[in-house]
């Protein structure tokens, strides 16, 4: 494919497609469609910059959509850390597969919740400890006694929290399997009048509406999530509360590991081990957001380095 040049459409601009001059960009760590464009290849390329983007200006004017041939990114030949990446296959099986599979819901936040709070509290226990001239042995103590008890006391409140929102969302159902018994009519105006916010309209809209109405379960789901804002799946309470408690033994185990062993320099090598695991917390989670992950550790770093300082400063007022 060499003389052909991979871009981006922005789909913004889409209705200008072929009558104006038309952003096309490549983009660097934004999943999209590669197109092959020949005959833009040979022309004068602009190039600006912004945080994560690096855009070309081509003009686009006159082509033909038959010159366009797209592919996915690897029948591009786009590797993952290459220019563009694909999130998802888009055959008729790839998506039938995905769609048939269901959602549950992330416990990404737990995890992180726990491995970060897990991290802090246990060294703030060993910095202020450590801060105030106590022996290691009262390191080891506390530091278990914060790793079970407060490992558990976090996943207990985590799953009180969460069944809290389930029950919350089974009272509201009922709310609303009650309301189309009693005021179908109303319902059905709701049901409407979303799916109009929606985009829909004229016939389209009564047919959609008429179609939804049909599945009690369909309609009620799209009350909860457009009347009420909730998530389209059920919350799991035991599962987000053994995601924190997992994360929280962790990582709250690694400021304790070179005191459990007795290693000379424990407190040194604490320290350094426990800022690894914030950055290294920070950095994973950037797999699921835009930051890049050396930003990313760099922030949880920052908020749990920023934490143990003060831990090890109150514990220092306190050194004989």
């Amino acid at each position: 494919m060499t003389g052909n040049t991979f871009l981006r459409i922005d789909w913004d601009q889409a209705q200008e497609f072929f009558s104006e001059k038309t952003t096309v960009r490549t983009a660097h760590r934004t999943p999209c469609r590669a197109a092959i464009l020949p005959s833009c290849a040979n022309q004068p390329v602009q190039r600006r910059n912004t945080p994560d983007l690096h855009v070309r200006d081509c003009d686009l004017a006159g082509q033909n959509p038959a010159h366009l041939t797209w592919l996915n990114g690897k029948q591009a030949g786009l590797s993952d850390d290459g220019l563009m990446k694909q999130e998802h296959g888009h055959s008729r099986k790839e998506i039938a597969d995905r769609l048939s599979a269901g959602h549950r819901h992330s416990n990404l936040k737990d995890m992180i919740y726990g491995g970060i709070d897990g991290a802090v509290t246990t060294f703030a226990i060993v910095a202020g400890v450590e801060g105030a001239g106590l022996s290691h042995s009262i390191i080891v103590a506390l530091g278990l006694a914060n790793i079970l008890a407060d490992g558990f006391s976090m996943a207990a409140s985590n799953y009180s929290g969460t069944k809290a929102e389930l029950d919350d969302r089974k009272r509201i159902i009922q709310i609303e399997e009650r309301h189309i018994a009693e005021h179908p009519e109303g319902e059905l105006e709701e049901l409407r009048q979303i799916l109009q916010m929606r985009g829909l309209s004229g016939d389209v809209l009564v047919q959609a509406t008429s179609a939804i109405a049909r599945s009690r379960d369909k309609w009620i789901g799209m009350m909860l999530t457009d009347e009420y804002g909730l998530a389209p799946n059920d919350p799991e309470p035991m599962r987000a509360a053994l995601a924190t408690f997992m994360a929280f033994m962790i990582a709250g185990s690694v400021p304790l590991i070179p005191f459990l062993f007795g290693l000379a320099d424990a407190f040194p090598i604490a320290i350094v081990s426990t800022l690894l695991t914030f950055f290294f917390i920070g950095a994973a989670k950037s797999r699921w957001s835009l930051a890049k992950w050396w930003r990313s550790g760099l922030e949880t770093l920052l908020i749990g380095g920023t934490a143990a300082l003060l831990a090890y400063a109150v514990g220092g007022l306190f050194h004989p």
